[in-house]
């Protein structure tokens, strides 16, 4: 099922990989002094009876149940930080348009628009 998360198409901002753009040093969000990483890691790491969190977007995305929780287990990072760690090293070509789409599929608009102001759109 997850095989469909992971095609990508080429052109425009949605083939840049996700390794580049979100785990990017150089990259701003809209919140002042922000990176784009910790925007969607104040969305994702909340815990919510309402709102998916870093967790569901995981395995929307397909990793394992086992890494998720080896992810939800180190401390020293927030495991929103640590997925996209794990997607920078294992799944390197994963591109913005595979995210935007899982992130549409748990109705996470909020992060989408954070997305989308990074990038101009």
């Amino acid at each position: 099922m997850f095989m469909s998360y992971m095609s990508s198409t080429a052109g425009g901002v949605d083939s840049e990989k996700v390794k580049e753009v979100i785990t990017s040093p150089k990259i701003e969000a809209p919140s002042l002094g922000a990176g784009l990483l910790d925007e969607i890691a104040l969305g994702l790491d909340t815990t919510s009876s309402v709102l998916t969190n870093w967790h569901h977007l995981a395995m929307k995305l397909g990793v394992s149940r086992k890494t998720c929780l080896e992810l939800g287990r180190r401390s020293t990072q927030n495991p929103t930080s640590q997925l996209f760690q794990y997607f920078a090293a294992y799944r390197p070509q994963m591109t913005l348009k595979v995210l935007k789409k899982a992130l549409r599929s748990t109705e996470r608009n909020d992060l989408l628009k954070i997305l989308q102001n990074s990038s101009g759109e």
